[in-house]
């Protein structure tokens, strides 16, 4: 949903008119810690066996790095959204494991039948299904996208929240607002 989301905005952005200047200008502090958590992210999923126990701690640590890049930018308030989805996704998953709670009839009616099969049969290393004890459901991946929508999907309350913050990250990056050069919120690079 993420990768829809950022095509989408940047189409929206492009039919708004994109101001390259302005993009080029716009500061994002920390953006090395949003690489490094996203990287660290994919790795702990990818390597999780070659990993082992360290997973948890890893896929936590990756976490805690975006949570430090959002801070960093709290004055820009497109990050808030992306802030609270981050906080939210990482409570849920520490909390089980280091595995988001998936609900199996929800992955069901998106069309995730292995992903909804291997929950059935004790969980992935990154999700486990939702049962009557699972910490923090309602927080796990519960929400369904149905169709029109082109790609049916399940997601979490966090993932929302994180889908809206990039959505409105990407249009005051690349949209010139009127009477401004950058991004509404965004930091402009000083000229020294």
């Amino acid at each position: 949903m993420f990768i829809d989301v950022v095509v989408i905005s940047l189409i929206i952005a492009i039919i708004r008119g994109v101001d390259i200047k302005a993009a080029a200008q716009y500061e994002i502090r920390g953006s090395y810690l949003f690489a490094l958590g996203l990287l660290i992210e994919t790795v702990s999923v990818l390597y999780a066996k070659e990993i082992g126990h360290l997973r948890y701690w890893l896929y936590l640590s990756s976490f805690a790095f975006l949570m430090v890049a959002v801070y960093m930018n709290r004055d820009n308030r497109v990050f808030w959204p992306v802030g609270i989805g981050v906080f939210l996704n990482m409570v849920v998953i520490a909390l089980n494991g280091g595995r988001m709670p998936v609900l199996l009839k929800a992955a069901r009616k998106a069309g995730f039948t292995e992903l909804a099969d291997s929950l059935a049969r004790g969980g992935l290393i990154s999700h486990v299904m939702i049962t009557p004890g699972t910490p923090l459901w309602i927080l796990g991946d519960i929400i369904y996208i149905p169709k029109p929508y082109p790609r049916p999907d399940v997601l979490s309350i966090g993932d929302i929240f994180i889908c809206i913050g990039l959505f409105f990250l990407i249009q005051d990056i690349l949209v010139k607002k009127a009477g401004e050069g950058s991004g509404c919120s965004g930091k402009k690079v000083q000229d020294n």
